[in-house]
């Protein structure tokens, strides 16, 4: 009264019948040589990354001691009428008697208010002279300090490009001249 299919499946209950599968070594170690190279390339780059910024900090810092002891100010600017700055070094202070902060942005005052009105026009003038020729600005005139003491200033630069928005850049560097003039 058992029909085939109902045996089948008794035998089937009672013997165990495993397939075994031979395993593929050779995919194993394409994937462990595939593993272990990416780990070495990362441990290059990882040796390579520090390197690189160890030579960055290094480069840092003797520009931190390089601007923190010129005899004048390095700046940045934006190529406007306010000669509006971006950055400034700490000699900022003793050249103009304002703090770096104050002359950013023409936060507290514009670099251009304090330049002496007289030589205002001149400086714009030479500047537009130095970008059309594409060469570096040399200039010499007079600024007010926050004190209201006038001193001479010698002043080179170089219009670079912004490379973020179209106004160019002004980048360069004003010395105290006075006890010379």
């Amino acid at each position: 009264t058992i029909t085939p299919r109902e045996r089948e499946e008794i035998i089937n209950r009672h013997v165990n019948i495993t397939v075994v599968r031979p395993v593929d070594y050779g995919l194993i170690f394409r994937v462990a040589a595939v593993l272990v190279g990416l780990i070495g390339v990362a441990f290059y780059m990882n040796i390579r990354l520090t390197k690189v910024n160890a030579a960055l900090r290094e480069s840092e810092r003797s520009k931190s001691v390089l601007l923190a002891n010129l005899p004048g100010m390095a700046y940045r600017c934006r190529y406007d009428r306010q000669w509006t700055l971006e950055f400034v070094s700490g000699g900022c202070l003793a050249l103009t008697g304002y703090h770096s902060e104050d002359l950013l942005g023409n936060r507290l005052v514009a670099y251009n208010d304090i330049i002496a009105p007289e030589d205002r026009e001149r400086v714009w003038e030479r500047w537009q002279q130095a970008a059309a020729a594409q060469q570096p600005a040399l200039l010499e005139y007079r600024i007010m300090t926050a004190g209201g003491e006038e001193k001479w200033v010698y002043e080179r630069g170089i219009v670079v490009d912004s490379g973020d928005d179209d106004t160019p850049r002004i980048e360069g560097l004003i010395i105290d001249i006075t006890e010379r003039k």
